[in-house]
């Protein structure tokens, strides 16, 4: 890395949701990697506040009540607050906001430093991982890109037998059948595993009292934990079985063994990232007798 010689503190503006917060991560330790002698992430501290349960991230400020808003204004003077919060950072990166020019000139503005630019959204035409093209744009401006995968140092203990199922995504298309997942826990149950679901606040909003009945008829249901919570949670299972969904990454994060289930959207693109994950993918779906192999053929694990 040469771009940015005695690199000091930086800021990463990323206000997405917590799959993509947690691919981010790849990026942070990039950063890390350069020698940055902090990171601040303004976004959404009850997402960005997984990064610091490992210090890779010592700073976070609130992206929607902290008066951030004012970035967008480009006439009005920014408020001391923004300016005192920002002020200082060496270089930021801007993985929130990329339709709006200006927003980047006040960021500069209020920070003293440059603004990198990186879109989060996928381009058409590629098909490797969104991280690579991420990693693509930095490069024009001297980051160099790091190999290592996004990870959360968290203390593990996990069960062997105990085995998450998150029937859950940001939206339902994502999501494979109720039934299937149904079926996994019995035939998980019939095999001497524990299965439970988790389910989070998308879900508890869009899900019919139909859905939840055919799951806690199946095995136990967690819900209403917070994301630290859950975090704990999945690094204490000995396996998770997730749809593409924000929750697949963060076991993926923390270190358990996942098998992520993929339909309509494209795994090259969007799997999670790590030692432990195996996609298991079908049209439109894989069967269950797939997904429970990815299980069965675990190796133990402490």
């Amino acid at each position: 890395m040469s771009g940015y010689p005695g690199l000091g503190r930086v800021l990463l503006v990323h206000s997405g949701a917590l799959g993509d917060f947690i691919l981010a991560l790849r990026v942070v330790a990039a950063i890390r990697a350069m020698g940055a002698s902090g990171v601040t992430i303004l976004g959404r501290p009850h997402i960005a506040a997984l990064a610091t349960l490992d210090g890779q991230a010592d700073r976070i400020l609130d992206f929607d009540t902290g008066g951030f808003h004012a970035l967008f204004d480009a006439d009005s003077p920014l408020p001391d607050r923004v300016v005192k919060e920002l002020a200082g950072h060496y270089l930021s990166i801007n993985m929130a906001a990329t339709d709006h020019s200006s927003f980047s000139r006040r960021l500069a503005e209020a920070t003293g430093g440059p603004v990198i630019d990186v879109d989060p959204r996928p381009r058409a035409g590629r098909v490797d991982h969104i991280t690579e093209q991420w990693f693509d744009d930095l490069a024009g401006f001297g980051i160099d890109r790091i190999e290592a995968t996004p990870t959360i140092r968290i203390e593990r203990r996990p069960s062997n037998r105990r085995v998450i199922l998150h029937p859950g995504s940001g939206g339902r298309r994502k999501c494979w059948p109720i039934e299937r997942f149904v079926e996994l826990a019995n035939e998980l149950a019939l095999r001497a595993h524990r299965p439970e679901f988790l389910v989070g606040p998308v879900e508890r909003e869009t899900w019919s009292a139909d859905d939840f009945a055919r799951l806690e008829a199946a095995a136990p249901l967690i819900q209403g934990e917070s994301l630290l919570e859950v975090a704990r949670l999945l690094a204490a299972a000995g396996h998770v079985v997730a749809n593409d969904s924000g929750i697949a990454h963060l076991a993926a994060a923390v270190g358990t063994r996942l098998t992520a289930i993929f339909g309509p959207t494209d795994p090259r693109r969007w799997q999670p990232l790590g030692d432990n994950v195996v996609v298991v993918a079908g049209e439109p779906w894989p069967d269950v007798r797939a997904v429970l192999a990815t299980i069965e053929q675990s190796p133990p694990r402490g």
